[in-house]
C-alpha cells in the first residue's frame, strides 16, 4: 500500500501528468529524467540498439579493462 497515493491527470482521456510524493522517488533518477541532454543520449542509444548497433559484454570488457 502506498503511503502517498499518486494522482494521475488526464486530458481528453489521455494521461498527461502524474503527481507523486518525492518520498517514493530516487531523487537522482528524477533529476536525470528532467535533463534534456541525458534524455537525448538515452533516445539515441535506443535507436542505435533498434538498428542493430550493439556492444557485447566481451567487447565492453576489452574496451575498459584492456
Amino acid at each position: 500500500m502506498l503511503l502517498f497515493p499518486r494522482v494521475i491527470l488526464t486530458l481528453n482521456g489521455r494521461v498527461v501528468a502524474a503527481v507523486v510524493s518525492v518520498q517514493d522517488i530516487d531523487l537522482e533518477s528524477f533529476s536525470l529524467s528532467e535533463n534534456s541532454e541525458f534524455i537525448e543520449i538515452i533516445e539515441r542509444a535506443r535507436e542505435e540498439f533498434k538498428t542493430g548497433k550493439r556492444v557485447s559484454l566481451a567487447e565492453m570488457k576489452g574496451e575498459f579493462l584492456g
